[in-house]
């Protein structure tokens, strides 16, 4: 790949997470009484609290991806939501919870999709995120090129 495609990953990713950020508030807005429920996994949370949470999270990230300097500690901290991500949901598996995913906000309903093609995106897009931020971490630096974290 060339420096400027290396460079563009991170901001890819970026918008990513700035989008779901954006579709996770929109969702959440209006009276929907799913989120006025308490959290399956994070019990002392309603799931608007968790939703709120994980928006400023991944704002947070995608902030932090876009204005990054270098490539690993753009991967690095792609690596640490992926794995915060990761560890909720399978966590909530483990709770048998069958409700539909809000990973992705609104989005599941602009598209009509069902909680199980939701599903299938969310973790298709977080493998796709876990293995660009291992490519990141992990990439070749060119001979004369500036290394370090």
């Amino acid at each position: 790949m060339t420096s400027q495609g290396k460079e563009i990953l991170p901001r890819i990713w970026a918008v990513v997470l700035g989008l779901t950020a954006l579709l996770k508030l929109l969702d959440m807005v209006g009276p929907d009484p799913y989120y006025d429920e308490h959290d399956r996994l994070l019990h002392l949370l309603t799931r608007r609290q968790v939703t709120l949470l994980a928006v400023v999270f991944e704002g947070g990230v995608a902030v932090w991806l876009w204005t990054a300097v270098s490539n690993r500690r753009s991967g690095l901290v792609l690596a640490w939501f992926c794995a915060i991500v990761i560890t909720y949901k399978l966590g909530l598996s483990l709770t048998l919870e069958t409700r539909r995913c809000s990973c992705l906000g609104v989005l599941g309903k602009l598209l009509a999709l069902s909680g199980s093609q939701l599903e299938t995106l969310t973790w298709c897009l977080l493998i796709l995120m876990a293995g660009s931020s291992m490519w990141l971490l992990f990439q070749r630096t060119q001979p004369g090129a500036a290394r370090g974290c």
